[in-house]
């Protein structure tokens, strides 16, 4: 009754369908026959402002509220200057907890007011101990590509997306011309956003190969992949690395999602060719 749990509407809706075993599409129509609104991805200023309502009663327990923003890196401009009002002058008896892995994408005002705690990353020897408690298959692999993180990993490897993993992955360890345009048709339906991630982190391997002789995401590819790294360009890899920074951006919402992917790819193979 004291806590509160403020957060983006698609990651509600995301929990949703987990817990009924499903998925349903974001353009689905609703029993009046209306297309539904797609879920916000960001914490909107009528959340912040629903908070008043919730810190201005006394608290059922005699302790503190609790109120979570997570993640905080959500807060858009407007909700994030509507909860600065909040933090400059702070009901009585709230503790305010935002959670995020991006802390430099938050208002600098709003770190000035909070006290900073860093969760570091568990060993890999107690993530991988972890993952096999919850059943997870192959959990060092799953582990390895979401760089050393055992939540996420946790998640993806539930998800079930290795099929168009690693097809994806084998074409970019022997990238052709005659494979690109297949491989971008048959993965279409796969969020962009996933694909991107995985060019991302291929793309960090090829490099730090080159650099350090070290890989991080993907060790099963290592002979693939140091083989790319030998004959790729350095300043051409930066560049295609800030290209799928960039593309990260529109990825939730592109107009063409096969069109995104081939361009990707054409990108791609002019940089390991």
């Amino acid at each position: 009754m004291d806590y509160r749990c403020v957060r983006p509407e698609a990651m509600d809706q995301k929990e949703a369908e987990d817990e009924e075993g499903g998925d349903s599409d974001d353009g689905a129509e609703s029993q009046g026959g209306k297309a539904s609104k797609t879920p916000s991805r960001e914490i909107r200023i009528r959340q912040i402002r629903a908070l008043p309502g919730f810190v201005n009663v006394s608290t059922h327990r005699q302790g503190l509220r609790v109120i979570v923003l997570y993640p905080a890196e959500a807060l858009n401009a407007e909700s994030a200057n509507a909860l600065l009002k909040m933090l400059e002058e702070p009901p009585p008896g709230t503790a305010f907890v935002l959670v995020t892995n991006k802390p430099d994408s938050l208002l600098p005002t709003i770190l000035s007011r909070c006290r900073k705690i860093a969760l570091p990353t568990p060993s890999r020897d107690e993530s991988l101990a972890w993952l096999q408690e919850q059943g997870v298959k192959d959990a060092d692999v799953w582990l390895a590509e979401q760089g050393g993180a055992p939540i996420t990993a946790y998640e993806q490897a539930r998800q079930g997306d290795r099929e168009e993993m690693d097809e994806f992955l084998l074409h970019l360890a022997k990238p052709s011309a005659e494979g690109l345009f297949a491989t971008a048709e048959r993965l279409q339906k796969v969020p962009v956003v996933k694909l991107v991630a995985w060019m991302q982190r291929w793309l960090y391997d090829i490099f730090s190969l080159r650099h350090s002789n070290t890989l991080r995401y993907y060790p099963r590819y290592r002979k693939e992949l140091v083989a790319l790294a030998a004959r790729s360009d350095a300043v051409a890899l930066l560049a295609m690395l800030k290209s799928v920074n960039e593309r990260n951006r529109s990825a939730t919402h592109p107009l063409t999602p096969r069109l995104l992917i081939e361009d990707m790819l054409l990108d791609y193979a002019k940089v390991v060719s």
